[in-house]
């Protein structure tokens, strides 16, 4: 599986486009409803006098292959269920700019493509790099738990200011 990041826009998976802002239901069509959704919320507001800004919620379907976690990734929403980013943890090569990203190689190599583009990027933990530009993050094999600097997870959104300190 490939998919092709289109910044500011959204990205393409299979020939389908979609875009930050797609309603849900349709996102999940053009995927041929092959997820499992996982919604959590949390109600902290009762802690807060009544202030709905504590409350933790996530609306996201995951996506990957049955009986194997080759290809894995996850589509996240907002309150309204719209589309607002992606999450890729395994398997997929991700085209940008013509940057093509692979899972398992050394994140060096990218974050040198991709700087060479005119993008710099931010290390915002050991192994964890941002691009405020791309509205992307990825991140290496080590700094999720795993071993050596591969590759290993890459997230593009509508909005990254949560990320930025």
């Amino acid at each position: 599986m490939n998919i092709e990041y289109i910044i500011d826009e959204g990205f393409v998976i299979n020939g389908k486009k979609f875009r930050w802002g797609n309603d849900r239901i349709s996102s999940r069509e053009n995927l041929n409803n092959q997820h499992k959704e996982e919604d959590f919320f949390f109600e902290n507001s009762l802690f807060f006098d009544g202030d709905k800004s504590y409350d933790l919620f996530q609306k996201r379907d995951i996506y990957r292959d049955i009986n194997s976690e080759k290809n894995l990734f996850f589509l996240n929403y907002d309150r309204e269920e719209n589309l607002e980013s992606l999450e890729v943890h395994s398997g997929i090569k991700i085209l940008i700019n013509n940057v093509e990203l692979i899972f398992k190689k050394d994140i060096q190599e990218y974050l040198n493509l991709l700087n060479s583009l005119g993008e710099n990027y931010i290390e915002t933990e050991e192994g964890d790099f941002l691009f405020k530009k791309f509205k992307i993050t990825i991140a290496s094999s080590k700094s999720k738990n795993g071993k050596g600097n591969g590759l290993s997870y890459f997230y593009a959104a509508k909005n990254i200011d949560h990320l930025i300190d």
